[in-house]
């Protein structure tokens, strides 16, 4: 009887387990989705931006404040987009190579596409052990 048990309350875990990775997955694609939308709304905005531009240059007036309010909303929907990326990198326990946006492992130090160190603050500290290695069996 008690195997019957433990088998059910290990079933019940795996359902939950399951149940919490669907949800994970739907969230995911949730975020995936606003990406997509930014990324639209961003090639709108940039559309905007060369219209304005090309107007100003036909015209010959220098419209900078026009120009520097469809920049400002440029960068919003660019600093949308990568804390959207963020996000999606956090819930798949990865970290975002803030270079060349590819996804690394957790506890990685380096980007494995581009090389880029994934520390903010320069190089990472490597600690030392408190284990000493005694190679003195090797030397000459």
């Amino acid at each position: 009887m008690k195997s019957l048990e433990e088998f059910i309350s290990k079933a019940k875990d795996a359902a939950c387990a399951l149940g919490e990775k669907a949800g994970q997955f739907a969230s995911v694609s949730k975020l995936n989705l606003r990406v997509i939308e930014a990324k639209s709304n961003l090639r709108q905005e940039m559309e905007a931006l060369g219209k304005i531009v090309y107007e100003n240059y036909e015209d010959g007036l220098e419209n900078k404040s026009e120009i520097a309010d469809q920049v400002k909303t440029i960068k919003t929907i660019y600093e949308e987009i990568e804390k959207i990326k963020s996000q999606i990198a956090f819930m798949k326990n990865k970290i975002l190579c803030k270079s060349c946006g590819n996804h690394n492992e957790e506890g990685s130090l380096f980007c494995s596409k581009c090389g880029e160190n994934l520390k903010k603050e320069g190089l990472p500290i490597i600690e030392e052990s408190d284990e000493t290695d005694d190679f003195t069996e090797f030397d000459d």
